[in-house]
């Protein structure tokens, strides 16, 4: 944490502002006493995307049919050049 003073905020903010973009938190003080904080901002949280709902999606294309086990293994030893 670096610390500032109020005539060095006044005189040479470029470089106070410099390290806030370098992640530094900076501590104003008048007379040798702590009167402020400044610290950078906090990286913005983006909410989570929603998951589709696999249900609906299911049933939107295989409706109410059951898909047997057998025909499903099948399916993937035929995929795989099994036969």
């Amino acid at each position: 944490m670096k610390t500032a003073t109020i005539r060095q905020l006044r005189n040479d903010f470029g470089s106070v502002l410099h390290w806030i973009d370098c992640g530094e938190e900076v501590t104003v003080t008048r007379r040798k006493r702590p009167v402020a904080m400044i610290v950078p901002p906090r990286p913005e949280r983006h909410p989570p995307a929603p998951l589709p709902d696999f249900a609906a999606r299911l049933h939107a294309t295989y409706g109410n049919r059951l898909v047997e086990q057998a025909t499903v293994n099948a399916v993937l030893a035929e995929n795989r050049g099994a036969t």
